[in-house]
């Protein structure tokens, strides 16, 4: 039995370094010369200002409030940042909210909440 060895091909310096290209955060009828990241970090901040708003007031769900910054969202960003933030929406709401609901029901509240976001952000994004 004869064993084959080969040399290895030496790796060339500059591959290590080469850029991975990342998918654009607008959508291409939207970009502009303006900075891409901008209508991100504005969607995110208004999300996190309604999460704090909504852990802050105990006597009623504020789930609602997200549609303004996932409107703002899906008017400026891709498709599926847009599907995206929905999850983060509801993963805010479920971990930062202060009421004590029993667990079937709280699962059927963000589940029906979960799917109103989605419709209201698949009419945006179909209607643009």
């Amino acid at each position: 039995m004869r064993l084959a060895v080969g040399r290895s091909k030496a790796t060339r310096s500059n591959d290590l370094g080469a850029r991975i290209p990342l998918l654009p955060l607008l959508r291409k009828d939207v970009a502009s010369n303006g900075p891409a990241w901008l209508p991100l970090v504005l969607v995110i901040g208004a999300m996190a200002a309604v999460a704090y708003t909504d852990h802050r007031v105990v006597s009623i769900s504020l789930l609602y409030l997200y549609i303004f910054p996932l409107g703002v969202g899906a008017m400026f960003l891709r498709r599926e940042i847009s599907y995206g933030l929905i999850a983060v929406c509801i993963l805010f709401h479920y971990f930062d909210s202060p009421r004590n609901i029993n667990l079937g029901l709280r699962i059927f509240h963000n589940f029906s909440t979960m799917m109103s976001l989605f419709l209201w952000s698949n009419a945006i994004l179909t209607a643009r």
